[in-house]
């Protein structure tokens, strides 16, 4: 951490075996999530300047990390082509989501309601939380600006 008044850094987290990807402050900024290239994420809180819990399920490198407003439920992202679900209270993953064929790189939340997905195959795949099932599926073509859009009623 970084503090801007006193130009210095304030605190350091050591616990990563190898490059942060990606992180995400709890809405109450009382933890601090990161993901890493080691496939692990860890919960830092910010107050005791000390680790909560190391997350482990990932097979690849962990690219994207987003927590849901209720500050239960986080959400992660994947090179291992998953999305992971995990419960902050018990410290595991409940649910797994394997939809792209090709590495994860992006994860959206839309009012906590919906899940956007984004990934090398340059596709963005739209998520209603009550469900696994896609609910809009987007396949963007750069090379020729074509935008193939389907509907998926649930």
């Amino acid at each position: 951490m970084f503090s801007i008044a006193q130009n210095e850094t304030t605190v350091n987290f050591h616990g990563h075996k190898s490059t942060i990807i990606t992180f995400t402050f709890t809405q109450d900024s009382a933890t601090l999530i990161s993901g890493s290239k080691d496939t692990d994420i860890i919960a830092w809180d910010l107050i005791t300047e000390a680790g909560l819990c190391r997350l482990r399920g990932h097979k690849a490198p962990v690219t994207k990390v987003i927590i849901m407003a209720n500050q239960s439920i986080l959400i992660s992202s994947s090179k291992d082509m998953t999305i992971k679900f995990w419960d902050m209270t018990i410290q595991h993953w409940f649910h797994t989501i394997v939809t792209h064929k090709t590495e994860m790189w992006s994860i959206g939340l839309a009012h906590d309601r919906y899940l956007i997905t984004g990934c090398s195959d340059n596709e963005l795949r739209f998520f209603a939380l009550r469900s696994t099932a896609t609910v809009m599926r987007f396949l963007v073509f750069l090379k020729i600006l074509i935008i193939e859009i389907y509907f998926f009623l649930t």
